[in-house]
């Protein structure tokens, strides 16, 4: 994990932003390259530990530009992916420019029943959240 944060300058931590106003997380996958279970209970732990602190379910959007995940973990981070979104996201949408890596996101997402919201833009991404009726938000238990 070390050498991503070295590559593109960002950490973890840094890669999750919270929007108050809009009760919005931003995950930026961009560049992140997943290999190990490690790598993986990373992301989960600093996710989580973000939602806790916010206390209430939020809307996300991912960006998914250039990440990679290595084959053997791909069970998983998926199997991580809808821990989190069940438990603490209200809705979520995903986006990627990259054709293939749409359509693994897709796949691995309609297979768990997540929800396969996977759009090729940032600005498809936020339409989708935006169009969907505003509901109270749940405080988290």
């Amino acid at each position: 994990m070390n050498l991503d944060r070295m590559l593109t300058g960002l950490s973890i931590a840094e890669r999750i932003t919270y929007d108050q106003a809009r009760n919005m997380l931003f995950l930026n996958y961009e560049g992140l390259h997943l290999r190990t279970l490690d790598d993986i209970e990373q992301v989960r732990a600093e996710i989580e530990s973000r939602c806790r602190s916010i206390g209430r379910r939020v809307k996300t959007i991912a960006n998914y530009d250039g990440f990679e995940l290595d084959q053997g973990i791909t069970d998983a981070y998926f199997s991580m992916v809808g821990y989190i979104q069940n438990r603490y996201y209200k809705s979520v949408s995903r986006y990627t420019t990259n054709a293939f890596m749409r359509l693994k996101l897709i796949t691995a997402l309609a297979e768990r029943e997540l929800g396969p919201d996977v759009f090729e833009s940032r600005n498809d991404a936020h339409s989708s959240l935006d169009a969907r009726e505003e509901t109270d938000v749940p405080r988290l238990t």
